[in-house]
Formats: C-alpha cells, sequence, structure tokens
C-alpha cells in the first residue's frame, strides 16, 4: 500500500512539470523518469547510430522502442 502511494505521488510530480517546455534531452529524461515510475525498465540509446531510437523500455517480457520529439504543433504522417 504504501509503495501504490509513493508511485502516485512520484507520477503526480512528473505530470505536474511542463513537459511541453522541455525539449530535446530534458525531455528524454523526464520520460525515462514517467517510464521507470511506471514500472518499466528503461535503457537510453547513444545520442547517434541509434536510428532515431531514444529509449527503450521493457516490462513483462514486451520491448517498445520509443523515439522523443518535442513539436509545437502537430506532426504529420510521413513523420510517423
Amino acid at each position: 500500500m504504501e509503495n501504490m502511494r509513493s508511485r502516485e505521488f512520484l507520477l503526480g510530480e512528473l505530470f505536474a512539470r511542463n513537459g511541453r517546455a522541455m525539449r530535446s534531452e530534458e525531455f528524454e529524461q523526464f520520460l525515462r523518469e514517467v517510464f521507470l515510475a511506471l514500472g518499466y525498465e528503461v535503457a537510453m540509446t547513444k545520442v547517434t547510430g541509434d536510428q532515431g531510437i531514444d529509449l527503450i523500455v521493457s516490462r513483462d517480457g514486451m520491448r517498445i522502442a520509443v523515439q522523443v520529439n518535442g513539436y509545437f504543433s502537430s506532426v504529420g504522417n510521413e513523420a510517423v
């Protein structure tokens, strides 16, 4: 029970930050903290040669590649 409250508190603190104002490495670190708080293992990739992947998150035998970008406006389908 205490662990659950701590996790909820941490997530509340993380989501209280202004993620929209973050760019680049700061935003990557923020998302790393979010995934860790959600119970994922997180590996950050090196800056170059990663095919655009910034984080690899895993849990319950599943691995997910995450590309981190911060844009003020919508991103078109070609970018996705």
